[in-house]
């Protein structure tokens, strides 16, 4: 969650929105189509004031195989 602080002040706020990939150190795993965040993650998010917006497995399997 540093990361994510030092980004906010770098750009000078925080946006409304943030898209990630399923990292495992944001998203423990995928039930049924909804996502089970790391708790960390879950109390961080709702701290601060943006939306989290997650790549779905099948996005990010098929964007890998075009590289």
């Amino acid at each position: 969650m540093e990361a994510h602080e030092d980004a906010f002040r770098w750009y000078g706020g925080i946006p409304r929105e943030i898209v990630y990939d399923q990292d495992n150190l944001i998203v423990v795993s995928e039930n049924g189509g909804d996502l089970i965040l790391t708790k960390e993650f879950e109390h961080y998010k709702e701290t601060k004031a943006f939306k989290p917006s997650f790549l779905r497995w099948s996005y990010i399997q098929h964007s890998n195989l075009k590289k």
